[in-house]
């Protein structure tokens, strides 16, 4: 019976030591959950005011939900947000230099290479990419999707947000 015991405890302790120390903390996920949030409602509210865009609606930005990481493991996804705005229909090099000013007033900055129809933006951590919605040869708006890198949340905990529909994002 001791042995069983011993046993027993010790695999306890390696499944907790196994779990916890690889996992990111609740507190640390909600706050690179507010992070890519409150980068989404920057970047929205940036084109609302430098462009006349309309958000998607006066109450919400979207939900937040998780995606697998490009080669990560299951137990691992990032947080984002899909999002997007639209305005009056312009030539698509003016949309660009537009929207190029709006979020560096807003003080995100490109990085990587630039496209002609869309862009991509760090802000600490998060990631942000911008691509033009085309209509008639113009701009219409901009599709924007907000990410965090890559976190160690859990399969179960990942199933289990998103089959709730994840979390709002207000503006």
């Amino acid at each position: 019976m001791r042995r069983t015991s011993v046993v027993v405890v010790a695999c306890l302790l390696a499944l907790g030591g196994c779990g916890g120390s690889d996992g990111i903390s609740a507190a640390d996920l909600t706050q690179q959950q507010d992070a890519v949030d409150d980068v989404a409602r920057t970047v929205v509210a940036a084109l609302v005011d430098d462009l006349g865009a309309a958000a998607p609606s006066a109450d919400s930005l979207g939900r937040g939900l998780y995606a697998g990481c490009d080669g990560g493991d299951p137990d691992q996804a990032s947080y984002f947000v899909d999002t997007f705005v639209t305005y009056d229909v312009r030539d698509p090099a003016r949309a660009a230099d537009e929207v190029s000013a709006a979020v560096r007033k807003a003080g995100l900055r490109a990085s990587g290479v630039a496209m002609t129809d869309g862009a991509h933006l760090t802000s600490g951590d998060v990631s942000i990419d911008l691509s033009s919605q085309d209509k008639g040869g113009g701009s219409a708006g901009q599709n924007i999707f907000v990410s965090s890198g890559c976190l160690a949340i859990g399969k179960n905990q990942i199933s289990t947000f998103n089959a709730k529909n994840g979390r709002p994002v207000t503006p």
